[in-house]
């Protein structure tokens, strides 16, 4: 279903593109745009993941050991700024879990309360701990493509390709390519 939904998506946005083109001063079909291809929208009320992260808190009721299920819990906490929730829910994850995951939250969360330093440091902090670990310098390499440093995320994407055994994942390579098109375009 998810896929059939891709692809209705992807045929939404190629009508609606047409339909931009045909009318540019109608209000109404950038909203389509914007949902066929998963835009920014401004209005919480429809950005906002709280049904979502109830269920999460649901599920956490039932399997209060389940890793997963905090850490998509907290990666929607992050994103809807809930930040003293979601270091609630990181000291619950800790205590069953010691994964890189800790830092990367620790970090994400001091990025979302404005403390970049301290996030920095965090993340130098994982990749010291994670040192053989491709996820880690990816995490770090997100943390500066999403404050726009994108020689310091190229890097870090780079090296995280050539740790990660075969078969390899295109992930950082997507990055990469996404960040030299940002620089082509500048």
């Amino acid at each position: 279903y998810n896929l059939r939904a891709a692809m209705y998506h992807k045929k939404a946005e190629n009508h609606v593109k047409k339909a931009i083109e045909a009318a540019p001063g109608n209000v109404e079909n950038y909203s389509l745009l914007c949902e066929a291809t998963n835009g920014v929208v401004w209005d919480w009320n429809i950005v906002n993941h709280h049904s979502l992260i109830e269920y999460y808190y649901e599920l956490i009721r039932k399997h209060p050991t389940t890793t997963i299920i905090y850490i998509w819990l907290i990666e929607n906490l992050i994103a809807d700024m809930r930040l003293d929730e979601a270091e609630k829910m990181l000291s619950n994850l800790e205590s069953i879990d010691k994964s890189i995951h800790i830092y990367r939250f620790k970090g994400n969360i001091a990025l979302k309360r404005g403390d970049i330093d301290n996030a920095e440091a965090i993340y130098s902090e994982m990749i010291n701990v994670f040192s053989d670990s491709w996820q880690a310098l990816s995490y770090f390499a997100d943390f500066y493509a999403n404050l726009g440093q994108y020689n310091k995320a190229l890097e870090l994407y780079k090296k995280a390709a050539s740790l990660q055994a075969s078969p390899r994942l295109i992930d950082n390579y997507l990055c990469i390519a996404h960040i030299s098109e940002i620089e082509q375009n500048n």
